[in-house]
């Protein structure tokens, strides 16, 4: 039976690429929402990205990282935030606010996802974009930033056997979830359980080759 990557406790096994692959879902921390809206993004180069459209209440959310063993090295797959303990049946493009999307196939390449310039990647409550928009307002101030987010980085890649650290930065009482990638363009996944209610948010990072479609994933 294939593991649910985004459910299963400890290591499971997966066939994939044609061999099997050690996977395991690890908690790096809570997100906090306070504004009921999303943002994935560059925090340094797009923080302005607009938040998804999907609307999720206030309160904190587990954030997990999915680790794939490829025999030379541990790769981070997927970033991920937890809604609900409800199973994710059926997945779309997680679309931006605003966008025209009613009439797009699910897996419309338009709408690939949000690009990385800076080697970092981020999940950040909108008002928490903003306040890293605010922070960058200045020469000195984004400096700061980019310093305080790097060095908070470096604490969790000293640390892990991945080649990539992460950091979970306070700012203002709020916070962003950080994950260095590599630059790129990454699509963001909705997952909805069986009452069409949001579940489960992944940024696939495009290390195994698995589709998010509307009848479940497939490998």
């Amino acid at each position: 039976m294939t593991p649910d990557l985004f459910r299963a406790e400890g290591t499971s096994r997966l066939q994939a690429l044609g061999f099997e692959i050690a996977v395991e879902r690890r908690r790096i921390a809570d997100l906090r929402m306070r504004s009921g809206r999303l943002v994935a993004c560059d925090p340094f180069d797009s923080p302005e990205t607009e938040p998804f459209e999907v609307e999720i209440p206030s309160g904190r959310y587990p954030v997990y990282i999915v680790t794939a063993d490829l025999r030379d090295t541990v790769s981070i797959a997927f970033l991920m935030v937890e809604f609900s303990d409800q199973p994710a049946t059926r997945w779309e493009l997680a679309h931006l606010l605003g966008d025209e999307h009613e009439k797009q196939p699910w897996n419309d390449p338009a709408h690939a996802g949000f690009q990385v310039e800076s080697g970092v990647a981020a999940l950040v409550d909108e008002e928490g974009a903003q306040t890293a928009i605010d922070r960058m307002s200045t020469e000195a101030g984004e400096d700061d930033f980019n310093r305080l987010v790097r060095r908070e980085i470096a604490k969790t890649r000293r640390a892990n056997t991945s080649r990539s650290g992460w950091a979970s930065v306070e700012i203002d009482e709020i916070n962003l979830i950080v994950l260095e990638v590599d630059n790129g363009t990454y699509k963001t996944h909705l997952g909805r359980d069986p009452d069409g209610n949001p579940a489960l948010l992944v940024v696939d990072l495009g290390v195994l080759d698995i589709q998010f479609t509307p009848y479940g994933l497939r490998f």
